[in-house]
């Protein structure tokens, strides 16, 4: 499970908390962006008191997109089998993880907790949020090729070896990046089978960043 964080120490005790009740066995990497609130401190913290969770440090705040790939880098050289991506403010019920696990256990490469398909919703999103997100997927559709109703989202779960195809070394992400840049594959038809799927029944609310 690779968490980014940026000034969330007061949330990211509790998602932590929610996570390991949810999937016991689950390892967790926090990767804080030199947070000036201390949250770098308090995963610190947590990490001590409990060997399955793990802190990467980095010197400033270089973007959601590289710092999963600085992440997923973290994890194959590891060696998981499986890894995870999810904010740290709670947007993720840590609760649906259990779904997008067996969904990659039943033969998907990807996993996608979705917002915009049956059981998925948003939670305390103005109308024009909602239009916004709506938007860019119609655009993610059309401008990526690829056939997901929230290519958005950022709670998903891939299979590692996916993720090794996808040439992470390659990839150059700064600032914010959307959710719709990953996987960076999504431009190499060859990568993107029949096999990823959706869990919908749990998709999860998932605000995007």
């Amino acid at each position: 499970m690779i968490t980014p964080t940026y000034d969330e120490r007061e949330s990211l005790p509790v998602t932590l908390a929610r996570l390991r009740a949810a999937v016991p066995d689950a390892d967790v990497l926090v990767v804080d962006d030199g947070s000036p609130d201390g949250t770098g401190e308090v995963a610190d913290a947590i990490a001590a008191a409990d060997p399955s969770v793990h802190v990467m440090h980095r010197p400033g705040k270089g973007g959601l997109g590289a710092a999963y790939t600085a992440g997923f880098g973290w994890g194959l050289q590891r060696g998981y089998d499986v890894l995870v991506e999810m904010d740290a403010d709670g947007s993720h019920a840590p609760e649906q993880l259990p779904a997008l696990l067996a969904a990659v256990e039943a033969g998907a490469d990807l996993a996608l907790g979705s917002r915009w398909v049956p059981g998925g919703r948003v939670v305390d999103w103005p109308l024009g949020r909602q239009v916004l997100s709506r938007g860019g997927n119609t655009w993610a559709r059309w401008a990526l090729g690829v056939p997901l109703r929230d290519a958005t989202g950022g709670y998903r779960a891939y299979r590692a070896r996916a993720l090794a195809a996808a040439d992470l070394p390659s990839v150059r992400s700064e600032g914010t990046a959307t959710s719709s840049s990953w996987p960076p594959a999504w431009s190499a038809p060859a990568w993107w089978p029949s096999r990823s799927r959706s869990p919908s029944p749990s998709a999860p609310p998932a605000p995007a960043r």
